[in-house]
């Protein structure tokens, strides 16, 4: 297994719970991050964009000073981009969206979601322009049904401290990172919010495992450091030998989805559920705490590999 051995947080990270209310009425017959994720993408678009016609981030004379193209593109377009990824068409998302619903399921006229929103190193920035482009979406409703909501609140996942409100507006400018405590844990429950899809010598595991979630967490930290931080997690060897799971309840998640860039139907796929362990986390438990903001697996700019730590 591997640890980050100093300063586990290299680039600032953040999360964000956004509650909000249906005026309208929806149905979700899938992974509603899926709609979710087209709505905003499209209406940031829409609100920052200076050459909506032209279909190909790369070749706009605004790409590096876009919000829309830096934050739902990431195309690869600066030679003095770090060596990890310098093959890389596009960079991974500094954003991840998370609506937390079942499916299928309808929300009635005053149900309310709770999405996850996290946000990566100086992507904070743009930090006003979610918040305008969920609204705006609300407005204008997502899905087939234009299903309408309205941002009730934004509170800050680190603190709790409510942010925005949708009768006051803002209520705070000053959005705090993820801070780590030094706890003495010996037990807690990683909950599978969304579809998380894990490869192992490149099989899919239907199943967790804590080596390989361990291991995905900090490859997937690793690039958004180097990519969102400019700096270089340090990685070791460590040893968890003594953590025991005492307990695992998943299911199997298989859905499909279109993709309309590429005309095809195209799978999600992924356990959810939950994992007990216990042991000696002082090592592993920072490590989750970080794949909660960036999320685990494959398909995280849909909204999936949502994990969550229970104490």
């Amino acid at each position: 297994m591997l640890f980050i051995e100093q300063n586990i947080i290299t680039v600032p990270l953040y999360k964000f719970l956004i509650s909000i209310e249906f005026t309208t009425p929806i149905t979700f017959n899938n992974f509603p991050g899926i709609t979710l994720r087209g709505a905003f993408g499209w209406m940031l678009k829409q609100q920052t964009c200076l050459e909506k016609d032209n279909k190909n981030c790369r070749t706009c004379q605004f790409v590096q000073h876009c919000p829309y193209a830096s934050i739902f593109e990431t195309p690869n377009v600066d030679a003095n981009n770090p060596e990890i990824m310098k093959k890389a068409t596009n960079f991974p998302h500094p954003f991840v969206l998370s609506p937390i619903a079942t499916w299928p399921m309808t929300f009635d006229t005053g149900s309310t979601c709770l999405i996850h929103l996290s946000i990566f190193g100086e992507a904070i920035k743009y930090f006003h322009f979610f918040v305008r482009a969920l609204i705006a979406a609300g407005n204008r409703g997502i899905g087939f049904q234009r299903g309408k909501f309205i941002v009730k609140s934004i509170i800050n996942y680190t603190n709790n401290e409510v942010l925005f409100t949708h009768e006051d507006g803002y209520i705070a400018n000053d959005i705090q990172p993820l801070a780590i405590c030094n706890e003495n844990i010996n037990e807690i429950t990683i909950n599978f919010l969304t579809p998380c899809e894990i490869k192992s010598n490149g099989m899919v595991e239907r199943q967790p495992d804590l080596n390989s979630i361990i291991k995905n967490i900090l490859r997937r930290y690793k690039i958004i450091s180097y990519i969102y931080g400019g700096k270089e997690v340090i990685l070791n060897e460590g040893n968890y030998s003594d953590i025991e799971v005492v307990n695992v309840q998943t299911q199997w998640n298989d859905i499909d989805r279109l993709s309309r860039r590429q005309n095809r139907k195209m799978k999600l796929v992924g356990f959810t559920g939950s994992m007990q362990i216990k042991g000696n986390l002082q090592t592993v438990y920072p490590i989750l705490k970080i794949g909660e903001i960036i999320h685990i697996g494959k398909h995280t700019s849909f909204g999936c590999g949502l994990i969550q730590i229970t104490k």
